[in-house]
């Protein structure tokens, strides 16, 4: 059985998860900590979010050389 599709699988999974939980974490920080309410905070946590969201998979891509938007082709 070939394994290394597995942990490819894994790592990916837990990349994105990664990533997504670091982008709420600190999108919803940083709009709480500006005291903004409404739909000003909704846009603003948006962009923040979309933002942290790629700067982390870009990350991973970097040091956990894991690339995302190239999976599934060799």
């Amino acid at each position: 059985m070939n394994t290394g599709s597995i942990k490819r699988w894994v790592v990916l999974f837990l990349g994105i998860l990664c990533a997504i939980l670091i982008a709420d974490a600190v999108s919803g920080a940083l709009v709480m900590l500006t005291g903004m309410e409404g739909v000003a905070a909704y846009v603003v946590h948006f962009v923040l979010y979309a933002a942290v969201f790629f700067a982390a998979l870009a990350i991973l891509k970097k040091y956990g050389h894991v690339d995302i938007f190239n999976f599934g082709r060799e």
